[in-house]
């Protein structure tokens, strides 16, 4: 344990760029955080001994208020979280590459409300495939019973959360390797319900695939990318646009009202040029959109954070909407 790295989260301030506004430490190395959804004033991680911790920017120190203990939960890195209403608080979902799924109340994290440990089907099992390793996941925005699980084998696993059907009940091989990232179509306020079955995935196959909830077919194969396929972001403003970055440090902007074969624009923004006129490459490991959609964060590979702006065709109209709406429908019942 000595010789792992101290986990850290910073939380940065847009108008103070030079220094973090607060930092956090953790004995573990931190491989994914986020705001709590109602309360931002907590921050929930995961480490890699496989614990939550929750850390509170209110308290003035830098170490977790809480956390999960090495006994109870997961026992191996712990890729992937997701905070979801229950009631009056929040459930903390997460899971691990230890092939479990584990449900927390976010105010007692002694031991999990519920914990699942997530076995191949019996058609998987036949073929070989032993476990669930699971470093991604997403719930769709309308449906708190529902996640879908990305995996090292490539496979796509559709399991439910609660009620006597708890775990896996199909399982689709959606990419020759590894699934990086996991992503629901975000719900605007008149889209229609099926357009919240839409998801996103990308991979180490070179591929980022979109997929319908309802079929176990791919929709639409995206193959611009020169790398890897580390994350994918839908914009939450337009709803036919998204943007992934591969290994290369390359940003592929997609607008599916226009193009389903070539990515609307390009961009090597986390290119590195030396003395000698040589590119060093830089991978984008995360993307986020800010909610209103005029600014993209980036993470790179060398732990640099890049916050764009983004351009004016980001905006989208009534009729944007409407075409993405009916391309997509169509694609569906062609599936």
């Amino acid at each position: 344990m000595s010789l792992e790295p101290d986990g850290l989260v910073l939380v940065w301030n847009m108008h103070m760029n030079q220094r973090p506004e607060y930092t956090f430490s953790c004995q573990s190395a931190v491989l994914t955080a986020q705001f709590h959804p109602s309360n931002h004033k907590l921050i929930i991680g995961g480490t890699a001994s496989g614990q939550v911790v929750i850390w509170d920017t209110r308290e003035g120190k830098s170490s977790p208020i809480n956390r999960t203990s090495l006994s109870h939960g997961h026992t191996y890195p712990l890729y992937a979280l997701a905070a979801v209403p229950s009631v009056a608080l929040h459930s903390i979902i997460t899971v691990s590459t230890d092939g479990r799924m584990c449900i927390w109340n976010e105010n007692d994290l002694v031991e999990p409300t519920s914990q699942q440990d997530l076995k191949p089907e019996k058609k998987e099992a036949k073929e070989g495939l032993k476990e669930v390793t699971t470093t991604c996941f997403d719930l769709p925005g309308r449906d708190t019973n529902s996640v879908i699980l990305g995996s090292d084998e490539g496979y796509l696993y559709k399991a439910k959360l609660y009620d006597s059907d708890v775990g896996i009940f199909e399982s689709i091989k959606a990419h020759d390797a590894p699934v990086t990232a996991v992503r629901f179509h975000p719900i605007h306020k008149n889209s229609p319900r099926d357009i919240a079955d839409l998801f996103l995935t990308c991979s180490y196959d070179w591929t980022v695939k979109l997929w319908s909830n309802r079929t176990s077919t791919a929709l639409y194969t995206f193959e611009s990318a020169r790398d890897y396929v580390y994350d994918v972001a839908w914009s939450p403003i337009h709803p036919a646009m998204f943007v992934a970055g591969d290994g290369t440090g390359s940003l592929d902007f997609w607008d599916l009202n226009k193009d389903t074969e070539v990515p609307v624009h390009k961009s090597d923004i986390l290119a590195k040029h030396s003395g000698e006129n040589k590119t060093i490459e830089r991978a984008v490991s995360r993307l986020k959109w800010s909610d209103d959609g005029k600014k993209l964060a980036i993470g790179s590979s060398e732990g640099a954070l890049l916050v764009c702006e983004a351009g004016p065709e980001i905006k989208a109209n009534d009729d944007d909407a409407t075409l993405f709406y009916e391309k997509m429908r169509k694609a569906t019942s062609t599936v």
